[in-house]
């Protein structure tokens, strides 16, 4: 039977919906004329590309109320397909109380007993064990929500990211884009360090450098450059070549722009890195392993190729592994940074 109202369940981050569009794209080609209702975090509600499509919000500080409310509400639509792509319980339990004839879902564990009995709730599950992945699954995530689905759409596409964004020139082309977030600061980078690196990145690569970033949490940064706030009319922003031009909490559609038209995007921040991807701009990202994944996690060779095989496109995203120093950190990335502006192609291993 052919699908005519579809559920869509993606209740993670920026990036984990950014990385599952291509298999998104490909439900819409293989079933043009299906209602699509996604459920999606508040973070990501901005970011699908389906004018047709109905979106519904979900926020996981609601309270139980409002979770049963939604769950009411789902049950009574009558889905005829229902799609599980987070590996959250809240999500399975809302694709299965959706009581659709045909349910699918990703199980993330390592646990057999736990994947046979989330199993159980659907008609065709793919069960990945992320911190041993074999052969016979996809490493990359968006490659194995394609899997999932292959059922239903009998074939694959390349991981091309299909984001919503109104492509506007309210910024010159060609600078240097730094995104600032939490991540830099749990490093422990100073606002003196931070402008020494924009300093040299500047003067290095004879690029302008356009910072955006929350100055509520770097208040220093506003010294001596100009600042652009999100209240502010962000169509015609002037890009100062000698200092910083800083964008305070920009507001997405902007800040997607300003990702499109920089020269070489840098940033810590997994939403970002696939933003860069989706509007075809290079990106080099620090990734600090001490943050990521499981805790007890160390450094090693095969951590880096898990990261980079999970979330990374080869050609587009330029990695940089920190469990170091900030001095390190500061060198690594102002020679990858000017070897992808200025030099050979940058290989995992420099």
């Amino acid at each position: 039977m052919i699908p005519k109202r579809i559920l869509i369940i993606r209740l993670d981050r920026m990036g984990d919906l950014i990385v599952s569009t291509p298999a998104i794209e490909l439900i819409k080609q293989t079933f043009p004329d299906a209602e699509i209702t996604y459920v999606l975090s508040g973070i990501n509600c901005k970011i699908i590309n389906d004018p047709r499509g109905k979106v519904i919000i979900y926020h996981k500080q609601w309270s139980m109320l409002k979770k049963i409310t939604l769950i009411a509400s789902i049950m009574r639509q009558s889905y005829d397909l229902a799609i599980c792509m987070s590996p959250k319980h809240f999500a399975y339990l809302l694709t299965y109380l959706s009581f659709s004839p045909s349910r699918y879902a990703m199980i993330y564990t390592s646990n057999r007993l736990k994947a046979f009995l989330l199993s159980q709730l659907f008609h065709h599950s793919l069960t990945i064990d992320r911190y041993h992945l074999t052969s016979h699954s996809s490493k990359h995530h968006g490659k194995r929500i394609q899997e999932l689905i292959l059922p239903l759409t009998q074939k694959t596409t390349p991981m091309q990211y299909t984001i919503a964004y109104h492509n506007q020139p309210i910024i010159p082309t060609g600078f240097i884009g730094i995104h600032l977030d939490q991540r830099w600061k749990c490093a422990g980078w100073t606002t003196t360090q931070l402008s020494e690196l924009f300093t040299q990145l500047k003067q290095s690569s004879h690029y302008p450098i356009v910072v955006t970033a929350n100055l509520d949490s770097y208040p220093e940064l506003a010294a001596g450059n100009t600042i652009y706030k999100q209240t502010d009319d962000l169509s015609n922003i002037q890009v100062d070549p000698h200092a910083c031009t800083i964008i305070d909490q920009a507001p997405y559609h902007a800040w997607v722009n300003i990702i499109q038209r920089a020269r070489l995007w840098l940033t810590a921040e997994g939403g970002s890195v696939h933003v860069s991807a989706a509007v075809n701009t290079d990106c080099v990202t620090w990734i600090d392993t001490r943050l990521y994944g499981r805790a007890n996690h160390r450094p090693s060779a095969s951590l880096y190729q898990n990261i980079c095989d999970e979330w990374l496109l080869p050609n587009k995203h330029h990695p940089i592994f920190h469990s170091g120093s900030i001095k390190q950190l500061h060198q690594n990335i102002l020679h990858v940074v000017l070897t992808r502006l200025n030099g050979p192609q940058y290989s995992l291993g420099d």
